[in-house]
């Protein structure tokens, strides 16, 4: 509070503080955003407001974007004007006022124009060493290059990095590697159903999660597979990681999840550690966690049952990995192609997008790939696997999360 107490009175003591074109035209390293804000009518709608953060992307950071292929007059100008409306947070936030401690801002950019979260999408706030960081979709971080800026409407921070939209949930998982997830919501059909959410907090369980009960193909039924999968939703609620603490929360499948702090300050979901808080998506927030969430818990019989299977299964995956290892190599280079471009420049959402809805066609077919080799081996154990291994175990060692290739 005291901080924004201080804004007001250095502009009320500026007296004369100058509007947002003209505080701009002072800049040349803005003039690319000077320049695009006047193009699109964008600098009339800010010149009308009051207490805003301006998030403005430097020269270089433009030019990296162009660089990349993004044509700001050959895209469809509600395109442009929703990208830097993102680039406006709601309230005066100053370099002094941020700490370490993540604060989820709103921006301008409201529905229904590229976001499905009813307070406007946000943009993750916080200071890491000397500098803001502002974090938009699929992780992209932006440092600020110069703080608290006065204009009459509020501040400008410069940023090395335009931000880019929050993805569905798809693309999302895809540039993160979770492909299991990904693979087990097309299996069940709930792809739309997730993506079409509004205010939703998704749980997305890392691969090895998936593996350390058999993977998606263990699930008995399909009707079993969407049930677990309704489990990892929290439909009505954006849950951002620090206003999660001990409490419960109410899922899409009607059963209640208990959240708790550890000693470490790791939050817990059940007994899954969260392992990769606030993924910025279109319809709210998704977190990494490393197990997977089964409903009707009976993990002993489970477990026992499991450990009759694994001998057979070890076998059967050998068998299997020599034929899988060729299209995990090529998940690898789509994603490291993916991770490089987002290293190299901010891209926008909308060139990302196909970029990331390719690697998405060539994920699922190459999951269906390894799906047909798999059930080769699996018309050997057929009646085993029904009887005695239907379920495997969901209490299972901790694994660490593998890292995004």
């Amino acid at each position: 509070m005291r901080f924004n107490i201080l804004i007001v009175a250095l502009l009320v003591a500026a007296g004369a503080a100058q509007d947002l074109g003209a505080v701009l035209n002072r800049y040349p390293s803005l003039s690319k955003f000077n320049h695009l804000l006047r193009q699109f009518n964008i600098l009339d709608k800010l010149r009308s407001l009051s207490h805003i953060t301006v998030l403005a992307p430097t020269n270089q950071a433009i030019q990296r974007l162009e660089d990349f292929g993004f044509d700001f007059n050959a895209v469809d100008p509600l395109v442009v004007q929703a990208l830097f409306t993102y680039h406006v947070l709601n309230g005066t936030h100053s370099n002094d006022s941020l700490t370490n401690v993540p604060r989820f801002v709103p921006t301008l950019l409201r529905p229904p124009m590229v976001t499905n979260v009813t307070g406007g999408a946000v943009v993750k706030a916080y200071i890491d060493g000397d500098d803001a960081v502002f974090q938009s979709g699929l992780q992209m971080a932006a440092r600020s290059t110069e703080t608290d800026i006065l204009f009459t409407g509020g501040l400008i921070h410069t940023i090395d990095s335009t931000l880019i939209f929050p993805h569905n949930i798809s693309v999302t998982a895809a540039v993160a590697g979770l492909t299991s997830f990904l693979t087990a919501i097309d299996a069940a059909a709930m792809v739309s159903t997730i993506e079409t959410l509004a205010d939703a907090t998704i749980l997305i369980p890392t691969n090895e999660a998936f593996e350390s009960i058999g993977g998606v193909e263990s699930f008995r039924s399909t009707e079993h597979l969407i049930s677990t999968l309704r489990q990892h939703v929290i439909p009505s609620r954006v849950a951002y990681s620090p206003y999660l603490s001990t409490s419960s929360v109410t899922t899409l499948q009607g059963t209640n999840l208990s959240i708790t702090t550890g000693e470490d300050g790791a939050i817990f979901i059940e007994d899954a550690r969260l392992v990769t808080p606030d993924l910025l998506i279109y319809g709210g927030v998704a977190h990494v966690i490393d197990k997977v969430l089964l409903p009707n818990k009976d993990a002993e019989s489970k477990a026992n049952a499991w450990k009759a299977c694994s001998t057979m299964m070890t076998a059967d995956r050998q068998s299997d990995r020599g034929s899988q290892s060729g299209v995990i190599a090529a998940n690898s280079v789509i994603y490291t192609f993916i991770v490089q471009k987002l290293e190299l420049a901010a891209i926008s959402a909308v060139f990302l997008l196909a970029i990331a809805a390719s690697a998405i066609v060539l994920v699922r077919c190459s999951d269906r790939i390894a799906g047909h080799l798999r059930s080769l081996q699996a018309s050997r154990r057929q009646g085993i696997w029904e009887t005695d291994c239907e379920t495997p175990p969901d209490k299972v060692d901790v694994i660490k999360p593998r890292s995004v290739p």
